[in-house]
């Protein structure tokens, strides 16, 4: 208090894409309408009005990514002797992209109009974590010029590191589906998706702060803290689904 006054603006982008391929094969098909099992293959039981329920095996490649920053700007007035301006920039950004294969089962049922279809599925595999963190500091004099000295108040000197981790991908999901036509179904689903472990700006935050470090460059001292940190988290996500499926 009485030493510096201003404001603090803070900017979080989070980005999400993923991307797969995979192998579907039937494991088993009954017509329910006449009740007969039939182990190799649905055929014409997978459009209405006939009642079907099948199990389905799937296998294949799974990619998932998060990206994300954070950054911290800080414009500071201060109020003693030397008068001037300090712009003080903490960034982080931090990615993860997961690679493996996926298996899993879906079950598909109909009854007349009605279809519901149930997802469960896991992926198995690598997650490479980077973790890159840089920081400014830039004072100006009232009357003087400008100086710029490397290291914000959270991250003091720039670091990038990344490393791979084992990971897992579960997924979980339900489709239900109507048909307005013989071969238009509208459809309304939900999607559960866990990814373990992950890195997020939050994790690589090392809050233990030296306040006397933000005069370091007009004083000349300030001790070197914080000091680079990095946890591991988890992210699940779930989200609806709507759509129009038409088939020929």
């Amino acid at each position: 208090p009485g030493l510096l006054t201003g404001n603090i603006r803070v900017d979080a982008d989070s980005t999400i894409d993923s991307a797969g391929g995979r192998f579907r094969w039937n494991l088993c098909c009954r017509q329910l309408a006449c009740r007969v099992p039939d182990c190799g293959g649905c055929g014409s039981c997978t459009l209405p009005p006939n009642g079907y329920s099948k199990l389905d095996f799937i296998l294949g490649y799974r990619y998932f990514g998060l990206d994300e920053t954070l950054t911290i700007n800080e414009s500071l007035m201060t109020q003693t002797a030397p008068f001037g301006s300090i712009r003080i920039d903490d960034s982080y950004a931090v990615n993860n992209n997961f690679h493996g294969g996926e298996l899993g089962f879906v079950w598909e049922g109909a009854w007349r109009r009605w279809t519901l279809e149930m997802l469960s599925k896991v992926a198995l595999g690598g997650v490479q974590q980077e973790a890159i963190l840089d920081g400014s500091t830039v004072i100006s004099e009232v009357g003087g010029g400008t100086q710029t000295f490397p290291g914000g108040l959270l991250v003091l000197d720039p670091i990038t590191y990344d490393r791979t981790q084992f990971g897992v991908l579960p997924e979980l999901g339900a489709t239900l589906g109507c048909y307005l036509t013989p071969r238009l179904r509208a459809t309304v689903g939900y999607t559960f998706m866990f990814l373990s472990p992950v890195i997020r700006p939050g994790n690589v935050i090392n809050t233990t702060v030296n306040g006397d470090a933000v005069n370091a460059p007009l004083t000349g001292g300030g001790t070197e803290v914080p000091e680079f940190v990095l946890n591991e988290t988890h992210l699940w996500l779930q989200g609806l689904n709507v759509g129009l499926d038409l088939r020929w």
